[in-house]
């Protein structure tokens, strides 16, 4: 695995772990857990673009890195479409505090179950070299 490719994996899995620990926790805000799982499952994206040597624009729109990016070289990960969709809003929603209150601990599991999705693809096409 290439150097950078590894360093937003390591990136993204320290979200991961933070979400995990956050999960254990029932007063854990809801609306964090789900920042962490957007911000890991963007990580994971860019991983592979940046494994793929594939230039990408700054954006946490997970589906426009999908679409414009990743669909061109590997259509499977159309399977990902909904997770990518889910997890955009909690880019932007999650950082306002007159949006803390739509979150609850579903919500937060259903994005770390769209996030764990994301992650599972991409390593399963990340080579290890």
């Amino acid at each position: 695995m290439k150097e950078e490719t590894r360093i937003w994996i390591d990136s993204a899995e320290q979200d991961l772990k933070t979400v995990e620990i956050l999960l254990q926790n029932i007063e854990a805000p809801p609306g964090i857990i789900c920042f962490h799982c957007q911000l890991a499952a963007e990580k994971y994206l860019k991983a592979f673009l940046v494994d793929r040597d594939i230039e990408f624009q700054r954006t946490h729109d997970l589906l426009l890195l999908l679409e414009k990016y990743i669909l061109k070289i590997d259509k499977g990960f159309a399977a990902l479409k909904e997770s990518a969709v889910s997890l955009t809003e909690f880019a932007i929603s999650t950082r306002y505090p007159e949006s803390s209150d739509s979150f609850d601990l579903g919500i937060a599991r259903d994005a770390f179950h769209a996030m764990t999705m994301i992650r599972s693809f991409v390593l399963t096409r990340i080579k290890d070299d």
